[in-house]
């Protein structure tokens, strides 16, 4: 698993690591639709980041992201977001907020719409790890700066 790989080599690099408390959201969703009675993964995710709240600055940032994305698909002013690109503008607000450096998604359209706002010192890429594994097949290497968040 890439993402994995990827946050054993930020941890050996000693990265700080962060995640907007929208993961927690996103990630428990597939267990409570499976019909079980849910898991909370906060826990899973604070072992290896750290959980950032919503504040009102993040809330102002992710509303600034949310109007310019909206503007560079040409909405019309009074038509929001799909909620799914809602909390893409939370987790971006979040990595803008805190100054991080790297913002990693799996996702290619987020990643391809992020790439066309103007983020000053921030840079949204595909979660793989620089470094290849005995254990995968074959390794995609991204420069990456040694202190990633």
């Amino acid at each position: 698993m890439q993402i994995g790989e990827l946050l054993k080599e930020l941890r050996q690099e000693k990265a700080r690591i962060y995640t907007s408390i929208i993961t927690v959201q996103e990630t428990s969703v597939l267990s409570f639709r499976q019909g079980r009675s849910g898991r909370d993964t906060a826990d899973a995710i604070s072992s290896y980041a750290r959980i950032v709240g919503v504040d009102r600055r993040v809330a102002l940032a992710a509303a600034r992201f949310e109007a310019d994305i909206a503007a560079l698909g040409k909405l019309p002013p009074d038509e929001q977001l799909p909620t799914r690109r809602k909390w893409d503008c939370f987790h971006l607000a979040t990595a803008s907020v805190l100054g991080c450096s790297i913002l990693y998604t799996g996702d290619k359209r987020f990643r391809n719409t992020a790439s066309r706002l103007k983020l000053s010192g921030l840079r949204v890429l595909e979660p793989v790890p620089t470094k290849a594994s005995l254990f995968t097949q074959s390794a995609k290497i991204l420069p990456m700066p040694g202190n990633g968040s």
